[in-house]
């Protein structure tokens, strides 16, 4: 998977590598930059890691690298940003400044109108909560969208009325006989 950088010579090769047995943690993101350089981070013991997507989330010309982990039915993911030749973590706030995951869990068992979750768009993150405590999609929903600046992705306070329409691209009961993850067919 290749990203193009700012001045469009260099490329950007991305890796999720099991480590060795007594290493910390299980997994390590690796990225080869186009200079030949390579640098790496150590990612949180999850059961699986993924690479979804490299979108430009600050609309600065460079892609961010996205990684999503977790198991069953609960989530989190990682923003990173290359930075000469390292990765930074991008840190995920609210609007008041304070911590806020890029993660969440989902049970079908209980209303679902009460908890927020997080989806992956064409146009960055968003956070959704349905209106109604058993949708059936196309649903109706409430959206909050985060913002990336100056080295933070922020969940805005604000909310606006959508629809969602489509699979989860997260939820493992959404996914295709394959495994791979359909497209997400978007908010309307």
């Amino acid at each position: 998977m290749g990203a193009v950088l700012p001045d469009s010579t260099r490329e950007l090769i991305l890796q999720i590598i099991s480590r060795a047995e007594g290493e910390q943690g299980n997994w390590e993101l690796v990225v080869q930059l186009g200079n030949g350089t390579a640098t790496s981070e150590p990612l949180p013991n999850t059961s699986e890691w993924s690479l979804p997507s490299l979108p430009d989330l600050d609309g600065d010309g460079t892609a961010e690298i996205i990684v999503v982990g977790g198991g069953g039915e609960s989530w989190f993911a990682r923003v990173y940003q290359v930075d000469g030749s390292a990765l930074r973590l991008v840190s995920t706030r609210n609007e008041a400044g304070q911590e806020e995951p890029l993660a969440f869990g989902v049970s079908d068992s209980g209303p679902q109108n009460i908890t927020f979750q997080i989806e992956l768009t064409d146009d960055g993150f968003v956070s959704f909560r349905y209106l109604d405590a058993s949708p059936t999609r196309p649903a109706a929903v409430e959206v909050r969208r985060w913002l990336l600046s100056d080295g933070t992705l922020t969940l805005q306070d604000s909310t606006e009325p959508a629809f969602l329409v489509g699979p989860s691209p997260w939820r493992r009961a959404d996914r295709g006989v394959s495994g791979r993850i359909p497209k997400w067919d978007a908010f309307g």
